[in-house]
């Protein structure tokens, strides 16, 4: 691959502003009718940027289901829905790992590939849950993905049980 010119500033590919799932951005991404499943369509709603983290607390299974649904019906595959779950995850836990080490602000935004504010974001989510829960909401985002690419479980219902399993309803 050769570079456009030799200039140092256009040698180098830079990627999109990446907006960890959960955060508004100002364009919401939506799905069309493209063979890809994703278009750029600031009207439609509901937006996957628009989901909170997907990682609930128990009993809050409500919000999420419906968010699920609505996001399905808007014509959200299951395969991004699921793409995009694990990439917050993976950037909390990415987070947390870096704030363990004492990395700094600059370094761990630099490393993220976030803006400083959903760089803010990221940083309070990933305060608010302990590793061990990170790791079990991945392992259960794996299982989930597994089910459907063995053919055991359709998209839909795979992200419909993954929601049952992570928000089990608190018994009184």
């Amino acid at each position: 691959m050769t570079p456009v010119s030799s200039s140092p500033a256009t040698m180098f590919i830079k990627p999109e502003p990446q907006i960890p799932f959960g955060f508004t951005s100002p364009m919401t991404l939506s799905v069309g009718s493209k063979s890809d499943g994703l278009t750029a369509n600031p009207s439609m709603a509901p937006s996957v940027a628009s989901v909170p983290c997907f990682i609930p607390p128990p009993s809050k299974a409500g919000p999420a289901e419906q968010l699920l649904e609505d996001l399905l019906q808007h014509g959200a595959s299951p395969a991004y829905l699921l793409a995009m779950l694990s990439r917050q995850v993976r950037l909390l836990v990415r987070a947390k790992e870096l704030v363990r080490q004492r990395k700094s602000d600059v370094e761990i935004q630099s490393r993220l590939g976030l803006a400083p504010y959903p760089l803010r974001k990221t940083m309070e989510q990933a305060q608010r849950y302990p590793m061990e829960r990170l790791k079990d909401v991945y392992l259960k985002l794996l299982e989930a993905d597994l089910y459907i690419k063995r053919g055991k479980y359709d998209g839909k219902l795979a992200l419909n049980i993954l929601v049952a399993e992570l928000c089990p309803p608190v018994r009184a």
